[in-house]
């Protein structure tokens, strides 16, 4: 069960990056040091909790503005030291001029949307199967709606589902899985769906 304020809620992410730069901050690292902490430490500690739960935007910036001030500190500054490129410009890849660092937004949007993908490729699972009893009993997570009383779990989940519908397209077999109209199944980029009010089609 989690409470309506969601920041109190996941603040340990918060405490257990705080106390490992902590530590990190004692030490005499070069950028290449960081850089390796920041990327294989510092950004995989809420990859569970993300991978589960839409951290507020809140606790993403947090966590982005630590690691950022991480960076930027010098050894000899006692502060957070100047920040000459905003995190934004450096979560860029290396060939665009940035760093390659995680944006935690969208790291965890894309972690849920993995979960999405799983509940639409294995409907066996036994959580696939306790989702659509209780959210989507008579059709696909492609349609499905928050329904009432939603868990935050579901919440998170379905916020990726615009984002999984753009990105899938359903492979035509013996057509038993596929509905016409629901399923994106023609072979168009801009609209994969089958628009019509024809009542045979319908029903």
């Amino acid at each position: 069960m989690l409470s309506r304020k969601k920041t109190a809620v996941f603040g340990y992410i918060k405490e257990r990056l705080s106390d490992r730069l902590k530590g990190w901050n004692k030490k005499a690292l070069s950028r290449g040091g960081k850089e390796i902490l920041i990327k294989s430490a510092a950004q995989s500690l809420p990859n569970y909790s993300m991978s589960v739960f839409l951290l507020p935007v809140d606790t993403c910036n947090e966590l982005e503005m630590a690691m950022s001030k991480f960076w930027w500190r010098n050894d000899s500054s006692k502060d957070k030291g100047i920040h000459w490129m905003c995190w934004s410009r450096l979560t860029d890849s290396k060939f665009n001029g940035g760093m390659g660092f995680r944006n935690l937004r969208d790291f965890n949007i894309a972690l849920l949307g993995n979960q999405a993908w799983r509940l639409l490729t294995h409907p066996e699972k036994l959580v696939s199967r306790i989702f659509k009893a209780r959210y989507y009993p008579s059709g696909k997570f492609l349609t499905a709606q928050l329904g009432s009383s939603p868990s935050y779990i579901w919440r998170s989940v379905l916020t990726t589902q615009s984002l999984v519908v753009q990105g899938i397209s359903c492979c035509i077999g013996n057509g038993q899985d596929v509905e016409i109209l629901n399923c994106p199944w023609l072979p168009s980029i801009e609209d994969p769906f089958v628009h019509s009010n024809n009542e045979a089609i319908i029903n």
